[in-house]
């Protein structure tokens, strides 16, 4: 019989308001046996409060880096995987925090599929200030972080690139638990991305290992959304979106564990990326160049090579008409 023993990872920055929210909501589950506070040089007094925290609760475990410097959130939430003591981690941020329910489906999928490197559940939102929760929709645009059905592993990174044909849906890394092993084929949190290095490794983890859905229909994590979080900033996100699409790529162009198939599709999304949000003759160059990289592309009639040749080179009369004329070529062979 499977068991579930869980280091709670907490990395620590500017989070006084809402820390001690978020160690006593991890504290109260009985699967939970280490909850690793990492800070990461704040600059109020998060430090104090974490070593009031580990004072109070048995669990809690308090740390800085060893030069007591600030290092960002990827090489923090990175230290905290080298401090953990059992086979399974889930993270949660200082902001955030998980409910009563949290590890109750994680059991019942742990029996059904042992096999598993990882389960994902529903997180909600919680919204500090009106102000944050309009720029949260205009950047994120989700307020729930799910997916919308259970599919099979291999499908899993299908709904986080948007190219499943039926269910939609992302993670949210508060509701994620990860067998600890799975790192060493996904690697860890890209610390060289300032934002979204979350996302970076969920779609490198969805693609070498096996994730099964646990709780979906309910959430069993909060997120916490104020002013003060750069996700929520529209500018900083753009820029580091591209940013993140260049490390999976070069990822997957590296490893020895992707499968043929999840590195032509996630060519295409990128390509798709490429075409849709840049400007200028850079959009227009890749999908020239995807030509030569990937020529089934162009055989494919109304495929990805129609969307990504219209979104580069515009949707007019006369591109509409190249297309239509490729894919008549097409249909007579």
């Amino acid at each position: 019989m499977p068991k579930l023993e869980v280091s709670v990872i907490i990395p620590v920055y500017n989070a006084e308001p809402y820390l001690r929210k978020a160690v006593e909501a991890a504290e109260q589950h009985e699967v939970v046996k280490e909850i690793i506070l990492v800070e990461d040089q704040s600059p109020d007094q998060s430090w104090k409060l974490c070593l009031k925290l580990e004072k109070k609760y048995d669990k809690v475990k308090a740390f800085q880096h060893p030069d007591k410097g600030n290092h960002g959130c990827g090489a923090t939430r990175n230290y905290g995987l080298t401090l953990a003591n059992y086979e399974y981690v889930t993270f949660a941020d200082a902001d955030n925090y998980i409910l009563p329910n949290r590890y109750d489906k994680d059991l019942e999928v742990l029996k059904q599929y042992p096999d598993a490197d990882g389960i994902y559940s529903g997180m909600g939102i919680h919204y500090y200030t009106e102000s944050s929760k309009q720029i949260f929709l205009e950047t994120v645009n989700m307020e729930l972080l799910a997916f919308s059905d259970a599919v099979p592993p291999k499908e899993v990174i299908q709904v986080l690139l948007g190219a499943h044909p039926k269910v939609k849906g992302a993670w949210g890394i508060d509701s994620l638990t990860l067998k600890k092993s799975i790192f060493e084929k996904a690697g860890v949190f890209n610390a060289k991305l300032k934002l979204q290095q979350d996302v970076d490794l969920f779609m490198k983890m969805s693609m070498v290992g096996k994730f099964y859905a646990g709780e979906i229909n309910e959430i069993v994590s909060v997120r916490g959304v104020h002013d003060q979080q750069r996700s929520t900033n529209v500018k900083q996100m753009t820029k580091f979106e591209y940013e993140r699409w260049k490390s999976v790529i070069e990822w997957v162009r590296k490893s020895s564990f992707v499968s043929k198939e999840h590195k032509n599709l996630c060519e295409e999304r990128f390509l798709y990326f490429q075409a849709k949000t840049l400007t200028g003759l850079k959009p227009k160059l890749f999908v020239l160049k995807s030509v030569i990289n990937q020529p089934r592309l162009l055989k494919e009639s109304f495929g990805m090579f129609d969307i990504n040749f219209l979104n580069a080179f515009g949707r007019n009369g006369f591109t509409l008409r190249l297309i239509s004329f490729k894919n008549k070529l097409i249909l007579k062979k």
